[in-house]
């Protein structure tokens, strides 16, 4: 279960690179395993970047409404 991890739940962290906000926690771990195991997310080679993938595009679409 999502809450029985050691780390916190769910909060803001502003990724340095970026300097943009995203979900860290466990919540945003969880989220982010689960878009890798649809294949909406993948992985860009050498980097902790990731790619939003053609399915992933059709899945936000379609479950919640949303263009990216």
């Amino acid at each position: 279960m999502i809450r029985k991890k050691r780390r916190s739940f769910s909060r803001p962290c502003l990724d340095w690179s970026e300097r943009q906000h995203h979900l860290a926690g466990a919540l945003g771990e969880q989220i982010a395993s689960r878009l890798f195991e649809l294949e909406w997310i993948v992985r860009l080679p050498k980097t902790r970047a990731v790619k939003i993938t053609d399915k992933g595009r059709a899945g936000f679409r379609d479950y919640f409404h949303l263009s990216v």
